[in-house]
């Protein structure tokens, strides 16, 4: 059996910006020291990771292939001089 995502909590935030109140039920994460807002984006990372296991293959030779396609000499984007 697979574990449920992460649900995140929902504290209002309540912001006004030129006359305009706004309620954000996630206004919280955006403090990205926060111990919350880390501890729950880890929890929807382990559970990204746990849903796509089974195409950790895939994914490798997905990458493999992009890496092929780079040349590592590459510095920096070509511009024009003068």
């Amino acid at each position: 059996m697979q574990n449920p995502p992460p649900v995140a909590k929902r504290v209002p935030v309540v912001t006004t910006l030129h006359g305009d109140t706004r309620t954000d039920e996630y206004g919280w994460m955006r403090d990205r020291s926060d111990p919350d807002t880390i501890a729950y984006l880890e929890a929807e990372n382990t559970y990204a990771d746990e849903m796509t296991a089974p195409l950790e293959s895939l994914r490798t030779k997905v990458y493999d292939e992009m890496i092929s396609h780079i040349k590592e000499t590459d510095v920096s984007a070509p511009s024009k001089r003068d």
